[in-house]
Formats: structure tokens, C-alpha cells, sequence
């Protein structure tokens, strides 16, 4: 502990804090971003608040989970910028979308972005993922955030600081491991039957652009409408050289 002081590490607070319109019945808390928790687990392990620790130049990210034992609608869950001084980080916050009966549990599986508010069924947890990403100049030193939850009304029910600690050095841009992964077209087409009236591609690009922000390539590059069908010229030739670059 000592050692971590000298080099700046800044220890957090596991107090809880109190919201406005404090909900006792809602319970929230917070973990790693490996850990599992099944839908059936509605006690909190403890962690009041979290802390992320990340380089520049990387992603990171947290998890948050809410559980009850009454059913809640219209909940808005919310996270501030994360702030060093005049530096600010913008979190992206997803949900956690539950597989019913997984060897007799409820499990997460797809984490989509939270784009609207959620309900929560009693008896059962809900997991939330916090992921924020440095830049190269972001400065080293200890960030801090807000995350509340609303109910229906905007009144809010539940409050904690969340943090994230930026060591001072920096990861290449270059991955220093080669990965690949498989995007599968036909499995992305399939789960939303709407898509087959023809986006371009564009729903296998968000795909395949997400791995490439987590330094990691896919199979086959994306392409637009039957560009791969076609001769590589003109604007073809510019988009596929932008991926290959």
C-alpha cells in the first residue's frame, strides 16, 4: 500500500451513498467485468463503489448489477463523465441480455448498448456494463464518476461514485498479439429478420469496427451492398484499402 501512495495511487471509499428518494428495496453493486453473476443472485457481494485501472491508449471496463425483490419499470440508469481535473472520459453503458434455464440459471450472454430505460423483474438481478476508453493523452491519475438510477417519475432512487485510475504510460496502437475472430453474417441477419430489406451491410460494419476498436480483425472485411461482387475500383478500391490499412 505504501508503495502504490509514492507512485500516486489513490485508495477509494466502499461507503455507500444515499440518493435523494433512497430505495431500500433496490440493491445495487459493483465487480469486475469477468465475473458472471447469474440472474438468480440478489445479494450484494459488497462492493459499494468500483474502481477500473487502465493504461492510455486502452479500454476497460465494470460492471454494475441491480436486483430486487419487487419488479420495477421505466428505470433510467445513468453515469456521468469520468473527471480528472479538467479531463473528461464519456462511459458507454450496456445491459446485460439474459438466456433463461442455462443448466437451470439465467445468463448473460449479448451486452447491447443501453439506449432506453429498463425494467427489473423481482426476484432477479440485472447486469449493467460501464466501459470507458483512454486516449493517448489522456492524463495519468485517478477519475471519478457518478452513476444514478431513476424510477419512472426522475426521481433518483440510488447513487454511488465510480472510479477508474489511468497508469502513466501509454499501449501502442499496433496490437502486439494477433487475434481473429469470426463475425458470422448470416447469425447478425438472422436475429433481426428487418435487416434482410437491406442496410448495406452496414449491421456486419458495426460488427466488424467494434473488434477493430478492441485491436482485434475478423475473417472477411465488410463491404457495401455487392461491392464484392463487383470490379475493386473507384470507391471501392478506397474502401477496401481503408480496412486493409
Amino acid at each position: 500500500e505504501e508503495m502504490c501512495r509514492e507512485h500516486g495511487y489513490t485508495f477509494i471509499d466502499n461507503e455507500p451513498l444515499t440518493a435523494e428518494h433512497e430505495d431500500k428495496d433496490l440493491v445495487m453493486w459493483f465487480d469486475h467485468a469477468y465475473y458472471q453473476p447469474p440472474g438468480e443472485t440478489v445479494t450484494s457481494n459488497g462492493k459499494n463503489t468500483y474502481q477500473m485501472r487502465l493504461a492510455k491508449n486502452e479500454t476497460e471496463a465494470a460492471q454494475m448489477v441491480l436486483a430486487s425483490s419487487k419488479a420495477y419499470s421505466d428505470l433510467t440508469i445513468e453515469v456521468s463523465d469520468f473527471v480528472n481535473g479538467t479531463a473528461h472520459i464519456a462511459p458507454v453503458v450496456y445491459y446485460g441480455f439474459y438466456f433463461d434455464d442455462v443448466e437451470g440459471q439465467s445468463i448473460v450472454d449479448p451486452i447491447p448498448v443501453l439506449d432506453a430505460p429498463i425494467s427489473l423483474t423481482a426476484g432477479k438481478s440485472q447486469m449493467f456494463l460501464i466501459k470507458i476508453k483512454t486516449t493517448a493523452d489522456s492524463p495519468a491519475g485517478q477519475y471519478k464518476a457518478t452513476v444514478t438510477v431513476k424510477d419512472g417519475s426522475g426521481s433518483e432512487i440510488k447513487r454511488a461514485n465510480f472510479y477508474a485510475y489511468v497508469w502513466d504510460f501509454t499501449l501502442p496502437e499496433k496490437s502486439s498479439v494477433k487475434a481473429l475472430a469470426d463475425v458470422g453474417w448470416w447469425g447478425i441477419y438472422a436475429a433481426d429478420p428487418q435487416l434482410y430489406s437491406g442496410d448495406d451491410g452496414q449491421a456486419y460494419r458495426h460488427y466488424y469496427d467494434t473488434l477493430l476498436e478492441n485491436k482485434m480483425n475478423a475473417y472477411n472485411m465488410p463491404y457495401v451492398g455487392e461491392a464484392e461482387f463487383e470490379s475493386v475500383s473507384g470507391w471501392q478500391r478506397e474502401y477496401i484499402e481503408a480496412y486493409l490499412n
